[in-house]
């Protein structure tokens, strides 16, 4: 996988946010996703992870880092991280990582 920077937050045409009620975009803007995606989001560097991709540019370009990263914080944050290993541990053959 090769490192590209993702400079745009865009969104896509289709995005569910554009059909949300006024009343739900009122819920969505006093809640904790608003502050997130203003305070947080945005000063996750990505460029800080581009050593663990390939400099080949004729490889698949990554997933954007700061959408994982950014799950990882949101789990730490409402502490899921019981529930996603209980998950994993109900399941046969799976595999549980765990960031402690």
């Amino acid at each position: 996988m090769s490192f590209h920077l993702n400079n745009s937050q865009q969104m896509a045409i289709h995005d569910s946010l554009y059909n949300l009620t006024e009343r739900e975009i009122k819920y969505l803007k006093n809640s904790w996703a608003e502050t997130f995606s203003k305070k947080i989001f945005p000063f996750i560097e990505e460029d800080r992870f581009s050593v663990l991709h390939s400099d080949n540019p004729a490889s698949r370009p990554n997933n954007p880092v700061n959408v994982y990263f950014g799950l990882l914080i949101l789990r730490e944050i409402f502490n899921l991280k019981a529930i996603i290993n209980s998950i994993g541990n109900a399941r046969e053959n799976s595999i549980v990582i765990s960031i402690k």
